[in-house]
């Protein structure tokens, strides 16, 4: 799979999601086996991050840390967002990815991936 690795210190690999659609399996792989974040990219913002589940939840963690202030949704507005996790097979996953970039895009999406038995149940 082609990639550009951006700054040693930030550890992120950079692909749009075209290069991550046509070779979702191995980028799965490489997030799930190998730890390596990637930040996929749409006419060249920002737009997703594929991320190891330790990282994911680090940030799950600090989110929970932050509490309601005049800058952010208070706690039940935040909570009525139903924000909850999508979890989804690496099948389903490609077979809707373009659907499942625009979530995210859109509404800030999370999804998650159940194991799969070619990657040792992981």
């Amino acid at each position: 799979m082609k990639s550009a690795t951006v700054g040693e210190d930030e550890g992120f690999i950079r692909l749009t999601t075209e290069e991550v659609k046509d070779n979702l399996v191995d980028a799965i792989a490489q997030v799930m086996l190998e730890r390596k974040p990637f930040v996929l990219l749409q006419a060249g913002s920002e737009v997703a991050a594929i991320v190891p589940i330790e990282e994911f939840e680090r940030l799950e963690y600090l989110l929970a840390q932050i509490k309601p202030s005049q800058f952010t949704p208070c706690e039940e507005e935040y909570y009525e967002n139903e924000g909850a996790i999508h979890c989804l097979n690496i099948d389903e996953f490609e077979a809707n990815f373009d659907d499942i970039i625009a979530d995210v895009v859109e509404y800030d999406q999370f999804f998650g991936f159940l194991p799969t038995p070619n990657l040792g149940g992981q």
